[in-house]
């Protein structure tokens, strides 16, 4: 599929088809989503952006690598690791 980001930005629709394809959070869980990384709901977002608010290992997994809690729910674990 052909996002937005080459043009410096990616927005929600194609965010929301890329983790549906992905099967990574259901539709509550990516509102939710958006509403941690775009708070004044533009609608998209440049890869600053979402790279300032998305990181690595930003939930608490078990030993087999399933997340204990979404990623959203704790986004201070990245920046205190």
């Amino acid at each position: 599929m052909n996002f937005s980001w080459k043009i410096g930005y990616i927005t929600k629709e194609d965010l929301h088809k890329r983790f549906q394809e992905l099967n990574i959070l259901n539709r509550n869980e990516f509102d939710t989503f958006m509403e941690y990384i775009d708070p004044t709901n533009k609608g998209f977002l440049n890869f600053s952006e979402f790279s300032h608010k998305v990181k690595p290992n930003m939930g608490k997994t078990d030993d087999m690598g399933n997340f204990l809690n979404p990623p959203y729910v704790i986004p201070s674990i990245a920046l205190s690791a």
